[in-house]
């Protein structure tokens, strides 16, 4: 059996025992009461399948030819052979046979066009079947020994007379006495119990060929589907293999993806093989390529992704068309659904559109995948109509496994954010409880009859601090809204907004805070010729505020002041806020950490006056990343006599942001 996927016959032998062949041969035999041959080429010379009774029904000029022991006529057999081999060759390897049948039904009309009578080389009619498997001929029924049309009788002896001379195409070299030839002549006229040859024995000759070729089919069917087991078996071993531990990202399972589909890849002989597929509750329509073999880097690169409604799939319902149908419609279907995101390579989805098969897979009415066959290698001839099964199964197999790795990996990833945004909101919320307080004790001051502060003052600190309770549920929403949405992956509501009047806002906050400290806010004056910036307006407050609060803790008591200043361009913002009192580290790794979620640095973690959390940089990070932005940060040592450790320092926290947030989304 051919040993390459999927695993079409080239002969009869491929799939069934000489035995069983032989005992079909005698069957169809002893049904039509004639002889019978099963002749296949085996590297292109003709094969006999062996006969349980050699002369099986030989009309006796015939019998008398092929067997030297009667008249002694050498190679006569030979001569017949060689006349038969020649015709199971234009049969078998007829030029006009270019493309596999796709159905039973192709196949049965394929044995009904190759079926036909001819004049053999001693002037009888015989008579030529196919045996059809997998669309092409394997083998042939020779039958015959037919009488043929009074006319052309006469060629027999015609052909008797030739036999040893150069004038016989197939008999030139058989040794033939006088006598043997003379004998054969007389048996010529003797032939009136042969049948002539008819349309109803050709059309008998038919029905056994289709009869051995649907048992053919059967046992090729049953032989292809256990190699084909034998190989999902392995694949899932690999595919398990590869995912033994549990993933914690799209990576690490494209990885995966990967590793299984190069497999599956070799084994169909597909030029390349894609998997495009959701991967997060952001992938909605849009099925990212996640994985594949045969696919070059570059390609890659160009992020291609399939479009499951421009391809003509709904969004609810499942996939809505039949394997069937989705073939039907190659390659519109594919030229519609595989799209470059950047429009400059666009053109170089071009790649997939030579997919033979597209098998796309749905879990839940909302979990989608999809997977594409390149080309398959000229060699294996691969009919896809007929091998879909097969390839719905793997694709199955495949993507509903991928599939529920992806969904793993959102849990756990959505775990996390959960459990992030109740630090996030926690640590907002406590952030400004610290503004509150000051406000509360400069009540309590006033009350208390302390001359630092009048009625006037007591009054405005109540109205502030009564503002930031009653807008605590706001910050909270915000934080939460700004986070869980990652602002890059899904659209978000931007405005245009002023940043001097966000950053006055939260010195009118932080002043009393500050005030305690003997601290002043200087502003440059560059921040207020600041253009106006598209930004989530809360978002940025956030971040603003996480530093100027920190600004604020890690800054010592008399340290003069909080600078804020800023730089512009046409297409971006800078806002530095710079303190005096306790450094960064110096070290770049250590200070990068800095943004990392609950890490402190030492110096400040240990000399603060208040204790923190390792939250407010990672929020203010956070915001800002969402914005296409990033945040900076330097630290210079200003005094260097008589400060102590941790003291005598400049830091400078800077915020880059876009003033312009690029188009979100895609198609």
């Amino acid at each position: 059996m051919n040993n390459k996927w999927p695993f079409y016959p080239d002969q009869l032998t491929d799939i069934m025992e000489p035995e069983m062949a032989s005992l079909l041969q005698s069957g169809c035999a002893e049904k039509l009461t004639a002889p019978l041959l099963i002749v296949e080429l085996q590297d292109g010379e003709p094969y006999y399948i062996p006969p349980i009774n050699r002369y099986q029904h030989f009309q006796p000029l015939c019998h008398v030819f092929r067997n030297e022991d009667i008249y002694h006529i050498v190679g006569g057999d030979d001569a017949c052979k060689a006349f038969e081999a020649d015709k199971a060759r234009e049969i078998l390897l007829k030029n006009k046979i270019t493309q596999r049948r796709k159905t039973i039904e192709e196949e049965e009309t394929l044995i009904d066009q190759l079926s036909e009578a001819y004049a053999c080389h001693l002037g009888f009619v015989d008579i030529v079947a196919p045996i059809v498997v997998a669309g092409k001929p394997i083998a042939v029924l020779l039958t015959g020994q037919r009488k043929p049309s009074p006319r052309k009788e006469g060629r027999i002896i015609e052909k008797i007379n030739q036999i040893g001379t150069p004038e016989s195409e197939y008999s030139a070299d058989v040794q033939i006495t006088n006598e043997a030839r003379d004998n054969l002549k007389e048996m010529v006229p003797v032939f009136d119990f042969l049948e002539r040859h008819n349309q109803k024995f050709l059309d008998e000759l038919k029905v056994e060929a289709k009869l051995i070729s649907s048992f053919a089919r059967k046992e090729y069917d049953s032989r292809r589907t256990e190699r084909q087991s034998e190989f999902t078996r392995q694949l899932l071993n690999l595919y398990y293999s590869t995912t033994v531990s549990q993933p914690h990202t799209v990576e690490d399972v494209s990885r995966s993806v990967d590793i299984v589909l190069d497999e599956v890849r070799k084994f169909c002989g597909a030029t390349y093989v894609a998997l495009f597929s959701w991967t997060n509750e952001d992938s909605g329509n849009i099925l990212d390529l996640v994985g594949g073999s045969g696919i070059p880097q570059t390609l890659r690169n160009n992020t291609p992704y399939f479009h499951w409604q421009n391809a003509g799939f709904p969004l609810q319902g499942g996939i809505g068309k039949s394997d069937e149908q989705i073939l039907d419609l190659l390659p519109a279907l594919v030229r519609r659904g595989v799209i470059i995101k950047d429009e400059v390579l666009r053109s170089n989805a071009v790649f997939f559109y030579n997919a033979s098969c597209v098998l796309p897979i749905v879990l839940a009415d909302t979990y989608r995948a999809v997977i594409l066959f390149g080309p398959f290698e000229s060699d294996r001839e691969v009919i896809v109509k007929n091998e879909l099964a097969f390839l719905r199964l793997l694709a199955d197999s495949i993507g509903h496994r991928f599939l529920m790795r992806f969904i793993s990996v959102e849990s756990e990833q959505k775990n996390n954010t959960w459990g992030d945004i109740a630090d996030l909101i926690t640590h907002e919320v406590g952030n400004r409880s610290q503004p509150i307080k000051t406000k509360l004790d400069i009540i309590g001051y006033y009350l208390n009859e302390d001359v630092d502060y009048s009625l006037e003052e007591a009054k405005k600190a109540r109205d502030i601090a009564e503002n930031m309770v009653v807008n605590l549920s706001r910050y909270a929403s915000a934080t939460f809204h700004v986070y869980q949405s990652r602002v890059i992956e899904e659209q978000m509501k931007v405005q245009l907004c002023a940043l001097l009047e966000i950053i006055n806002e939260l010195i009118d906050e932080f002043r009393d805070y500050a005030k305690q400290k003997r601290i002043s806010f200087v502003i440059g004056d560059d921040v207020s010729e600041f253009p106006q910036v598209e930004i989530h307006k809360e978002g940025i407050r956030i971040a603003l505020r996480s530093i100027i609060n920190n600004a604020i803790k890690y800054s010592h008591k008399d340290s003069r002041y909080i600078g804020i200043y800023g730089k512009s361009d046409t297409n971006n913002v800078e806002i530095s806020i710079e303190d005096f009192g306790l450094g960064l580290p110096e070290d770049p790794a250590q200070k990068e950490r800095l943004f990392k979620k609950g890490v402190q640095s030492e110096i400040r973690g240990k000399s603060a006056d208040e204790p923190g959390e390792g939250i407010g940089l990672w929020k203010a990070l956070k915001h800002v990343e969402a914005h296409g932005g990033e945040i900076l940060a330097e630290s210079s040592r200003v005094d260097k006599k008589n400060s102590k450790p941790g003291e005598g320092y400049r830091t400078v926290f800077t915020i880059k942001l876009p003033i312009h947030q690029a188009p979100i989304g895609r198609m």
